[in-house]
């Protein structure tokens, strides 16, 4: 948890002027607002997971019949094909399996220096105001670089998803085209 200092770079308020309630509840529904955005962008990863889960079985589950008909037509477009949709469909799978691992996530309050602190002498309201803010705003900076990291795995992710499927749907139209 980072302390407010300047040292940080974090300025807000001036010595002369105390935080106040709707500050502290602006900087609470800012943290709020990122804690959403990470909720849902993890079930955006679940569901590609789901659709990468679902196409690998698919393919895993006939890919014994489809290699024994590549084989017979011997057809090397084919192979390119169905492996560059594989190998589209796994970077995604990677990717995605990434971005459910980052989880470096920031809370707003550092419970021992708070109580190290209210040890020592009693916080005004506008001084626990203050400290507060500083945490949600600490908070709110490193949890929005983490969905920031995750939104961008999750976007390359879908164009590796819509590249496997396009080669596949192709790899498909064009083993059909050779099987009439």
């Amino acid at each position: 948890m980072g302390k407010w200092n300047l040292s940080t770079g974090i300025i807000l308020l001036s010595k002369y002027q105390m935080a106040s309630i709707a500050q502290y509840q602006f900087f609470k529904e800012l943290y709020a607002e990122e804690n959403t955005r990470y909720n849902e962008l993890t079930k955006k990863a679940e569901v590609y997971f789901s659709i990468v889960s679902l196409f690998l079985s698919a393919v895993l589950f006939k890919f014994n019949d489809v290699s024994s008909s590549i084989g017979k037509l011997h057809n090397v477009c084919l192979i390119i094909g169905l492996s560059i949709s594989l190998i589209a469909v796994g970077i995604a799978l990677l990717l995605l399996i990434y971005s459910l691992k980052i989880r470096k996530y920031e809370g707003t309050i550092d419970m021992e220096e708070y109580i190290g602190k209210n040890k020592t002498y009693y916080q005004e309201d506008g001084e626990f105001y203050e400290d507060r803010i500083a945490d949600f705003i600490v908070a709110i900076d490193r949890n929005t670089e983490t969905n920031n990291k995750r939104a961008d795995l999750l976007t390359i992710s879908t164009y590796f998803i819509v590249a496997g499927l396009l080669f596949l749907i192709a790899f498909f139209i064009y083993f059909f085209t050779l099987n009439k």
